[in-house]
């Protein structure tokens, strides 16, 4: 779809809808290129693509053309599937020791958002907290 449609920038953070850590981001040399030498930030330079969004026209701006996957069931993007912290891994764990191995992230997310004693392990930790943090450093 990047390529179909000429975009600088295509993802599925845009509009958060899929689980923390099924996370798409797909760009082009030039737009990294282009994203190197004009980020300024701090956060901009460690994490290579808010500036890519942030100069999208997903957010009125002309830098970038970038287009958003969205999956049509937005209460996935409550789901934590990620290991950032021990408790992304102890829940990984649970998902793995109930289904296996072998299924998909949809399976997986129903077992998540139904079983209380799996998504409470992680469901405190912030979104993106590694980048949040990194704003601090901006000011």
């Amino acid at each position: 779809k990047t390529i179909d449609n000429n975009a600088d920038y295509c993802s599925n953070t845009l509009i958060e809808s899929f689980p923390d850590g099924q996370d798409i981001e797909v760009f082009t040399f030039e737009a990294l290129k282009k994203s190197w030498q004009e980020s300024i930030l701090k956060s901009e330079r460690e994490h290579v693509t808010p500036y890519m969004k942030k100069n999208s026209n997903f957010y009125g701006k002309t830098n970038f053309k970038a287009i958003n996957f969205h999956s049509k069931n937005i209460k996935y993007q409550k789901v934590r599937m990620t290991v950032d912290q021990e408790e992304d891994l102890k829940v990984i764990t649970m998902l793995i020791n109930k289904l296996g191995t072998e299924n998909n992230w949809k399976t997986y997310s129903e077992l998540y958002l139904n079983n209380v004693s799996i998504s409470k392990t992680n469901s405190h930790i912030i979104r993106n907290e590694g980048y949040l943090k990194s704003l601090d450093n901006d000011i």
